[in-house]
């Protein structure tokens, strides 16, 4: 088992990181601030891209 084995199923990542919501939560507070478009660059699995 590498280092990197729990992240090659990137759904059960998202998965086993779904309780954690205070990133997602602080992000979209900070959205709410900032006129135009919004980039998020090497968003990993997309978990808070699509919240």
């Amino acid at each position: 088992m590498s280092n990197l084995t729990e992240y090659e199923n990137s759904a059960l990542y998202d998965q086993e990181q779904d309780h954690y919501v205070k990133d997602v939560l602080f992000l979209k507070s900070w959205a709410k601030g900032v006129s135009g478009s919004i980039i998020d660059l090497a968003c990993g699995t997309g978990r808070v891209t699509y919240s």
